[in-house]
């Protein structure tokens, strides 16, 4: 199956897209200090791919850095937003595999959004 959301190098890597209902901000693709992209949990193991449920969240094996609700602690990684900032707390990643953006809310939603 190709990715349904395919990028190229021509976005601005770690930029701020929007905020989630739960005030958690939402970034491009991110990548780590060693150059590979920060990488989802979920794998295929349904027929398809063409449901959420042929998806499941596995961190074995370790080779995948986003949370359950696809989020990272940027705490102490070292890792720049696009305008060259040091990232810090918990915040979404958008990726080019399932499920591309948030899965779930880390936090509680906001009323005032």
């Amino acid at each position: 199956m190709t990715d349904v959301c395919a990028f190229d190098e021509t976005f601005n890597h770690c930029e701020w897209i929007g905020t989630m209902f739960d005030g958690f901000r939402l970034y491009s693709h991110c990548k780590k200090t060693d150059g590979n992209y920060l990488k989802s949990c979920y794998k295929l193991t349904g027929t398809g791919g063409e449901s959420t449920s042929d998806y499941t969240f596995d961190t074995t094996g370790l080779n995948c850095d986003l949370d359950l609700a696809n989020g990272y602690d940027f705490t102490g990684k070292g890792i720049k937003d696009s305008d060259g900032n040091l990232m810090t707390g918990y915040h979404y990643v958008a990726i080019s595999t399932y499920p591309w953006t948030s899965a779930y809310l880390h936090g509680d939603a906001k009323s005032e959004y």
